[in-house]
């Protein structure tokens, strides 16, 4: 990812110093390796992917609320799956590089209830 991009964008810059491994894959964000527990309790590493919209030379809020995951469900501690933010679980391209297998949006938990 452009290091100008990053110092001109406060978003990008917070997620760089907090250590997160972002890249731009056509029109998205990619974070990668997102710590994560799984059904059993493991600590996995997974992908989470949003639409990325610039204003210029700095990035713009993204055009959907939803996000999207390449890795297992994430899980509670107790193994119990994260149902409040699941909107779909579907694996699918993205780009030629990058396959996501779950859809997240808060919002989606709150119809669930």
């Amino acid at each position: 990812m452009s290091p100008s991009l990053i110092s001109r964008s406060e978003d990008l810059k917070r997620l760089h110093d907090e250590g997160y491994d972002i890249a731009v894959d056509g029109a998205y964000l990619v974070i990668s390796n997102v710590p994560y527990l799984d059904s059993e309790s493991t600590i996995c590493y997974g992908t989470l992917v949003s639409t990325l919209n610039l204003a210029g030379d700095r990035t713009a809020r993204p055009d959907t609320h939803v996000v999207a995951f390449a890795g297992s469900f994430p899980c509670h501690a107790d193994g119990l799956p994260i149902v409040q933010i699941a909107a779909d679980s579907q694996r699918q391209p993205l780009t030629p590089a990058l396959t996501i297998d779950h859809t997240f949006s808060r919002q989606a938990g709150r119809r669930i209830r």
